[in-house]
């Protein structure tokens, strides 16, 4: 067993520098505040050989516990430096998003450093042991942190002891250990090890035996030892190992989530602890309080004005427009001027607002001013702390015969400060979470309050007087000027490259050129503009990793999955886009999870939604509407079995919008159809017109019991943690198709009604899918260990399932029979009306099969089929008619039904061997448009709807 992890060798010392006061204290300081340059080095040890590791850390070195994503990063700087030299393939920057937790074994670091008497060692890891009884057997290093074990080699006294402790556990599932180490700390507070801290400010902080901010995947463990100045020198005994060398800790079974009433337990000793605090708390935040009011005055700030400020900024967690903060070159700025220039200041970093010496962390704080949500600074001190900014608060006068002019006045200020957008006819504003927030008269109240001073003239006092603005002036900015706002057709958190011009959208802010919101992380995953095809194949296997263990049945399946991820992160900006249904023989087959997978590539929580079957078309409709409307990135219809065929969601696929009444209104709203819309289910079959407007994967585990599988990760948490890294490699895959495949089609026609995915989606999996043809990139699994997922053209799926579209099928058996018994032309059935034909060939019987097509039915049998009564052999002519005419004009099989001239007031039906056969989808008569020399005449009769009545070839252009 190996745990893999990162050692970084800097340029420069990185490990603490300790001394010895005159009063005997310790004062300590860093030699590099970060690691801002050096090496990169991937190991995978024992915990032997970790011991061994930790032995030989020198000054220079440090350790992570989570990998460079880029696996052929060998150095390490600034996100800053790495963009600047162009992100080059063999450098990273130390940002969380590019580095993952490794697959498999991997560490999980304890961090104990109590501030005041530590515990022994043992009793330390017996304390552990009482939160987790597996961690006693599992295998787990001990060892002292590097400001322990100091003497004074002058006296040959101790200076300090054991203090700050480490336990390194090695544990079976890296990519847990985020929520592992989550329930162990509540663990520890339900075995009597949880405490209040009181911070300078008067917080009170929830703590515990471990530091619960070390698990990340980019977290630095400066383990080597101290730089002493003499007398000082560092005694540091061996590190230990315990339990067993060959177990490693499987924290999904042995750190189970809280049962909700141990929850419950939880949640009420932190209740009590903190009330038993509360006293103490008080003391210390009024003394906070009396010290910054003081400073604040001595600037020249009003008393009452600065004890509102500081009040704010403690209890409401409210920044106001003359808020000083410390950016990290020690600027002091005010919020209002942050404001004033967004995108200057956006994602700048600040002091804590608070605590400007927090750690001496001059970085700790980020400034977020694009959005989403209003404008705010994330502190990462204390736990972490999100502050609100306000901007300067504006003063509207409700002057008598004046309200149209403040009414624009309040909607161009708004429409400034970038806080509401235009959805469906209907005002939206962006939640901190990304999503769509309908805006009521009660919301838009509050925004008044919080952004208007609203006054009215009185006539006693001759002034003007602070006063609440209306109701009703509400009600007129919804109905009035919502068309002030920009329309907003999306919102994104992840890179998206524009299918139309090829541009990359990866910074946060409204994109007015396509109507997209984007909402980016803190560090988003670089994205390789022009890749060569060694980096298209890295960019393929993580794309692929988190669903390359799924039992797809054939190529096509995989085929599917594949051209399903490239269409979630797309879909957003592709005008139309086919569906996806995932079905399998048996339940538990993991469908639902490949969808998971998706939904979580889209930026969301997947929501499983019942499908109503056949017989709710009208509740499927609605539901459709209801989830656009919501602004859902994903639909997810669970549980299909069997036929699906609905029109209202095939009209959603090749529709870029959809409208419906909104309900409890009484008006239509028109929404885009921009979200990706999946179902799930067993033995799916693809009826009517969605054969052609959903592609299929089918995954197959050929064994009775699916459910007793289990895979050694969660892929949908996988793909959730790795989001941006995995969004961006599908991004440099279809770069490498625009620059390296010169963005040539090769796939053969085009997927009708999805231009726009047909040219940048299927056409990167068929250039895809060439290569691999090709030999220039692999198949299945690599050597490496490493998977590429085995392709063809996507468009095969379509085929496929028209192929067995019942419906399909059963006109496909028509057509035979008709052509075994009546023969096709329309000579042979000029007066063939629906009674003659029933009459002549609907008698009911047993097949007589002709000598040279043993298998062809009769039209009785198939007349049956389509028309026949429930009991008896009796047809009904009118159905038969109604499906005739439903399926005329489209070609199967290189025949197609026609309509002929009417006879005796009823149409006369015959069939047309076209000689070709077209499996496309489409209508005979769109067929003929497109072969070149064909003329089709269109001609009207009384009674008779509109018939082909002449298919001849163009006469010759005459010669001058």
């Amino acid at each position: 067993m190996k745990a893999k992890f990162t050692k970084w060798t800097a340029t420069q010392p990185v490990t603490k520098r300790l001394r010895l006061a005159d009063d005997g204290s310790i004062k300590k300081t860093s030699t590099a505040s970060m690691l801002y340059d050096g090496a990169i080095t991937r190991l995978a040890c024992t915990p032997a050989e970790f011991i061994r590791t930790l032995q030989t850390i020198g000054p220079n070195d440090c350790l992570s516990y989570g990998i460079p994503v880029n696996a052929q990063a060998t150095q390490v700087t600034t996100q800053r430096k790495f963009k600047a030299a162009g992100q080059p393939m063999n450098m990273a920057p130390r940002t969380a998003e590019a580095m993952a937790w490794p697959l498999g074994p991997g560490m999980m670091l304890i961090d104990y450093d109590p501030d005041d008497i530590a515990l022994p060692p043992q009793q330390l890891r017996d304390a552990l042991y009482k939160c987790c009884p597996a961690l006693q057997g599992a295998a787990h290093v001990w060892a002292v942190s590097t400001s322990s074990c100091l003497i004074n080699k002058t006296t040959g006294q101790e200076v300090r002891g054991v203090k700050g402790q480490r336990v390194y556990v090695f544990a079976a599932h890296a990519f847990d250990i985020p929520r592992a180490a989550a329930v162990l700390a509540k663990r520890a507070w339900l075995s009597g090890l949880g405490y209040i801290k009181i911070s300078k400010s008067g917080q009170m902080l929830v703590r515990c035996i471990i530091d619960t901010a070390v698990f990340q995947t980019n977290r630095i463990d400066y383990c080597a030892p101290a730089e002493c100045e003499p007398p000082l020198k560092q005694v540091k005994p061996k590190p230990e190992l315990h339990g067993n060398p060959a177990l490693a800790l499987d924290t999904m079974a042995a750190l189970h989530d809280l049962t909700q009433s141990d929850e419950d337990e939880y949640q009420r000793l932190l209740v009590q602890a903190k009330a038993a605090k509360a006293g103490e708390a008080k003391v210390v935040r009024d003394q906070y309080i009396v010290n910054r009011v003081t400073e604040l005055v001595a600037t020249g700030m009003d008393h009452e004005v600065a004890i509102k400020m500081v009040y704010d900024s403690l209890e409401r967690n409210i920044l106001g427009p003359d808020f000083v903060v410390t950016t990290e070159d020690g600027d002091q700025v005010t919020v209002g001027q942050l404001l004033q220039n967004r995108a200057q200041w956006h994602d700048t970093r600040f002091c804590d607002p608070i605590e400007p010496d927090y750690h001496q962390d001059h970085r700790i704080a980020r400034a977020y001013l694009l959005g989403p949500g209003r404008p705010r600074l994330h502190s990462f001190a204390h736990g972490s702390h999100s502050y609100e900014l306000t901007a300067m608060t504006e003063t509207v006068r409700l002057a008598a015969g004046g309200r149209h002019t403040y009414m624009n006045q309040v909607a161009t200020v708004l429409q400034h400060r970038s806080e509401l957008y235009r959805r469906a006819d209907r005002l939206v504003a962006i939640t901190p979470e990304s999503t769509f927030e309908v805006q009521t008269e009660h919301h838009v109240l509050t925004i008044f309050d919080r952004s208007f001073r609203f006054e009215k003239f009185n006539e006693k006092k001759k002034d003007w007087l602070v006063s609440d603005p209306p109701a009703t002036l509400a009600q007129q900015f919804l109905g009035a000027f919502g068309s002030q706002f920009p329309v907003i057709k999306a919102l994104i958190t992840a890179p998206i490259m524009d299918p139309h011009t090829r541009r990359l959208i990866n910074t946060t802010g409204y994109d007015t050129s396509t109507g997209v919101y984007a909402a980016m992380p803190d560090e988003v995953h670089p994205v390789i503009l022009q890749p060569t095809l060694a980096e298209v194949k890295i960019a393929l296997q993580v794309l692929w990793w988190s669903v390359r263990l799924f039992p797809y049945a054939e190529p096509i399946d995989e085929t599917v999955m594949l051209t399903a991820m490239l269409t979630a992160i797309e879909r957003a900006l592709l005008p139309t886009a086919p569906g996806f249904a995932f079905d399998a023989p048996v339940q538990a087959s993991g469908k639902s999870l490949l969808t998971k997978v998706l939904a979580e590539l889209s930026g969301t929580t997947p929501i499983m939604s019942p499908h109503p079957g056949s017989s709710g078309e009208q509740e499927l409709r609605k539901s459709i509407f209801a989830m656009l409307l919501e602004g859902r990135r994903v639909i997810v219809f669970d549980n299909v079995i069997g036929e699906v065929d609905s029109p209202s969601l095939a009209a959603v696929y090749t529709s870029q919008t959809y409208s419906d009444r909104i309900l409890t209104k009484s008006k239509t709203g028109t929404v885009p159809t921009n979200a990706l819309i999946l179902m799930s289910g067993n033995n799916i079959t693809l009826k009517g017109d969605l054969p052609r407007r959903v592609l299929k994967c089918r995954i197959d585990p050929k064994t009775e019991t699916p459910h007793q599988r289990s895979f050694d990760f969660d892929p949908a948490a996988m793909v959730r943690d790795h989001r941006q890294q995995i969004v961006a490699a599908a991004l440099t895959i279809i770069n490498g198709f625009i620059t390296l495949g010169k963005g040539v089609a090769l796939g053969k026609g085009r997927t009708a009604s999805f231009d726009a995915w047909d040219d940048i989606i299927r056409q990167t999996v068929c250039w895809l899918a060439d290569l691999q043809k090709r030999r220039l990139l692999p198949s299945g699994q690599t050597p490496d260990g490493l998977a590429c997922p085995r392709l063809v053209d996507p468009l095969d799926a379509i085929a496929d399932a028209i192929a067995v579209d019942p419906g399909l099928l059963q006109l496909g058996r028509l057509l035979d029979a008709w052509s075994s018994t009546i023969g096709t032309g329309y000579a042979n059935a000029s007066k063939m009306t629906v009674k003659e034909l029933v009459k002549a060939y609907g008698y009911f019987k047993p097949a007589t099969p002709g000598a040279g097509e043993p298998d062809c039915p009769t039209l009785a049998e198939v007349f049956a089929e389509i028309a026949g009564a429930p009991r008896t052999s009796d047809i009904n002519n009118k159905r038969l008619g109604t499906y005739f005419a439903a399926h005329a004009d489209r070609v199967l099989h290189g025949r197609a039904m026609r309509q002929g001239q009417p006879y005796q007031g009823a149409s006369t039906w015959w069939v047309e061997d076209i000689g070709e056969p077209c499996d496309s989808g489409e209508s005979a008569l769109s067929d003929f448009k497109k072969k070149k020399g064909n003329v089709i005449s269109i001609g009207r009769k009384k009674n008779n709807p509109t018939i082909v009545t002449e298919l001849t070839k163009p006469a010759a252009a005459s010669k001058r």
